[in-house]
């Protein structure tokens, strides 16, 4: 009987994070643990963190994300990425 691994829900949420979000979303694909969804929620940023994130998305299937259609703040980001977590 083979043992299946609960899913992991790895959220961001961001914000101009141009300069950082790449390297931690790399960091969470590269961890040993490999039954992992990783959701991002963008809260209007206005610079290339989309772009970053949708090169990033092309590349790993296991990244979900979605952008606010206006600034919410993090509050709001965190229940949202709640709401759409499919893991544990």
């Amino acid at each position: 009987m083979k043992n299946k691994l609960p899913l992991i829900t790895c959220a961001f949420s961001t914000y101009n994070s141009s300069k950082t979000i790449k390297k931690a979303i790399t960091s969470a694909l590269n961890q040993n643990y490999k039954n992992i969804e990783i959701l991002i929620v963008d809260d209007c940023s206005k610079d290339n963190t989309l772009k970053i994130l949708e090169k990033l998305k092309e590349k790993y299937p296991v990244i979900r994300i979605y952008k606010n259609r206006k600034n919410l703040g993090i509050g709001a980001v965190r229940n949202r990425l709640i709401k759409k977590a499919l893991g544990e």
